[in-house]
C-alpha cells in the first residue's frame, strides 16, 4: 500500500523559542544558540530538506556542530553516542516548549 504523504510540521514559534534558552544536550547548560534539526530520515529528513520542526532541539554552537558533524569525531562517537546525546536533548527540549506553551498538550 501506498503510504500517504502529509505536509510537515513547520512552526516559526518553534524556531524562535531558542532565545534565551540553554543547550539541552546533556552534561551542557551554555546559552543555545539555535533549534537544531534532527538528521535522520525518519524525522523528515533528506537532502536539502530540514527535518520536521518538532524533531529537533536547544543546542549551543558546540554541540550543534558536533551533531551536524562539522567538527571531527570518531566512528563510534558519530553512530551511536552522537545522537543518543541528541535524543536526551530533543526529549528536554519538548518539556521546555510544553513548559512555555509553544507546544499544547490536551489533558
Amino acid at each position: 500500500p501506498m503510504i500517504p504523504k502529509r505536509k510537515p510540521i513547520r512552526s516559526k514559534a518553534i524556531r524562535e523559542s531558542a532565545r534565551d534558552e540553554t543547550c539541552c544536550w546533556p552534561g551542557c547548560g551554555a546559552p543555545a544558540q539555535c533549534w537544531a534539526h534532527s538528521n535522520l530520515g525518519t524525522d523528515g529528513k533528506g537532502t536539502g530538506i530540514k527535518a520536521e520542526d518538532i524533531f529537533g532541539a536547544y543546542l549551543c554552537h558546540e554541540h550543534h556542530d558536533e551533531y551536524d558533524a562539522r567538527v571531527s569525531m570518531d566512528w563510534y562517537k558519530f553512530t551511536f553516542q552522537k545522537q543518543w546525546h541528541f535524543d536526551q536533548a530533543i526529549k528536554k527540549s519538548w518539556k521546555i516548549l510544553i513548559n512555555k506553551g509553544v507546544i499544547t498538550v490536551k489533558k
